[in-house]
């Protein structure tokens, strides 16, 4: 009983939340996702079709996805249209490839393997891809603030996969 007192006042917490959050933030609102499987794992699913992902929450400061990433499937080069962002890594690995955004497109600037029990943040100008290499099953929560901005798409460099 005590355990259910004390996740209903963090998820009070998080709706009384104001104001843009910070990538340190909103990491940390991932993590603490991560860290309470039971509001979560029940709804994981891996598509082997495409990435599968379901909202946990949405206030008007902050939304939370949980993402299931069967091997090899990945995201397309994108920033998430000025929000600023966290993601922790609950099961399996997740490569980060990371871009410089100019006049001119895209350019790469290196990439990040993110762990099991790996939290990020970022600001809103981040570009990013990000892909299961396998051969596991991965899953992921992410967070963004302000909530309901769109991704922006952007071409991929050439030579990379």
């Amino acid at each position: 009983m005590r355990q259910t007192v004390l996740e209903l006042t963090w998820l009070d917490e998080l709706a009384e939340l104001r104001g843009n959050l910070t990538p340190a933030e909103l990491a940390g609102i991932t993590a603490g996702f991560v860290s309470r499987p039971h509001l979560w794992r029940s709804l994981v699913h891996h598509d082997p079709a495409s990435r599968w992902f379901e909202r946990l929450l949405l206030t008007g400061v902050v939304e939370v996805w949980l993402i299931g990433w069967s091997s090899g499937q990945g995201t397309t080069v994108h920033d998430h249209g000025g929000s600023w962002g966290g993601m922790t890594v609950a099961e399996g690995s997740l490569v980060e490839e990371v871009f410089e955004s100019s006049s001119a497109g895209v350019t790469a600037n290196g990439q990040v393997v993110h762990e099991a029990g790996a939290s990020v943040g970022f600001r809103e100008a981040h570009v990013h891809r990000v892909r299961n290499p396998g051969p596991v099953k991965a899953t992921s929560i992410h967070a963004y603030s302000p909530p309901g901005q769109s991704m922006r798409e952007y071409p991929g460099p050439v030579g990379l996969s």
